[in-house]
């Protein structure tokens, strides 16, 4: 039987550790290890592992919690698990997620079957006062997924998957320390490419919580906006001209939208008011691509057009309907 490790990096979760801990604990498959990552949390979450550690004897012998000697963020706390990783294959857990109790077993029923490098599962989608099922995406190819990556069309996140692991003895396939915005995004279009063969799971075997103050996904800060743009000019230096240049669309409509995504921010968060003119002139010499969403064609016309009360008014009004349909406000 195949070893599969999971990596679970820890900071300030103790409201939500708990569930996802024992998620994997109790996991159908055996065959497991556990690796828990603290980033030098704050709060009591390594004690509540270790509290829900007890309970589960079998599982004491082959769990190991790592401790940074200082705070190194997301990005260095996956790396840091991947280097005690010894398993066959790994899976990504954030610590506010959690697992359905057959994942593991699922995904290495379907590598016993296909001999898969990757194997992608769907997720549900946890907010305040509903889930949503996200929406399944498979692609025939590889080439047809980093595509889809890049450009934002599909899913970019390292969790909801399971990878071989001797994909990530390659150096580019890791993850950027100091890159805490954008490091799944900058990462799994690079570890897609250095796999053999990807598989496709239509099964909701993840729970994505949307629910957590503290976590990476929510907590948007100035220095954030900086390290998505630099996570784009990354993959714009690995792929842009790579396989005679079929990744070089994509790469252009991920510009774009990143582009978009901030103007939007800038219109809609105090914090990012002086960063609107800065915004607005990323990107300049990269032509409108057919591909990108509408809304975000939207802002881009009105930004060329510089019709800048209009952009307000449209940004605000999309900002406020997507927190209504959150469940925000």
């Amino acid at each position: 039987m195949k070893t599969v490790s999971v990596l679970v990096p820890v900071y300030n979760v103790e409201n939500y550790i708990e569930r996802c801990i024992r998620s994997i604990f109790t996991q159908t498959y055996d065959d497991l290890e556990i690796i828990i990552v603290d980033d030098c949390s704050p709060d009591n979450s390594i004690l509540i592992v270790k509290r829900i550690l007890d309970e589960f004897p079998k599982r004491q012998e082959h769990t190991k919690i790592v401790h940074h000697e200082h705070n190194k963020g997301l990005a260095a706390t996956r790396n840091t698990g991947l280097d005690y990783a010894t398993g066959d294959y790994v899976m990504f857990v954030d610590s506010d997620d959690w697992l359905e109790t057959n994942t593991i077993e699922e995904c290495m029923n379907i590598v016993q079957h296909y001999n898969s490098d990757i194997v992608v599962f769907n997720s549900i989608h946890v907010f305040n006062n509903f889930k949503k099922v996200s929406p399944f995406y498979s692609y025939s190819t590889k080439e047809e997924y980093i595509y889809n990556i890049i450009s934002r069309k599909c899913p970019v996140n390292v969790w909801g998957k399971l990878y071989k692991r001797k994909i990530f003895d390659n150096s580019n396939s890791r993850f950027i320390p100091g890159l805490n915005n954008g490091e799944d995004y900058v990462t799994l279009p690079r570890i897609v490419y250095f796999a053999d063969s990807v598989y496709f799971l239509n099964k909701n075997l993840y729970y994505y919580n949307k629910i957590n103050e503290f976590s990476f996904g929510l907590n948007y800060k100035i220095e954030y906006a900086y390290q998505v743009i630099r996570a784009v000019d990354i993959l714009n230096d690995f792929f842009y001209n790579l396989d005679d240049g079929k990744y070089n669309e994509a790469i252009d409509v991920a510009k774009l939208m990143i582009k978009s995504g901030l103007i939007q921010r800038a219109y809609t968060n105090s914090k990012f008011t002086d960063k609107r003119t800065e915004f607005i002139l990323l990107y300049q010499d990269v032509e409108l691509q057919r591909a990108i969403p509408l809304f975000d064609k939207v802002v881009l016309y009105y930004c060329k057009k510089k019709q800048y009360r209009i952009l307000n008014i449209i940004c605000k009004l999309r900002f406020k309907l997507s927190q209504f349909i959150k469940g925000n406000i």
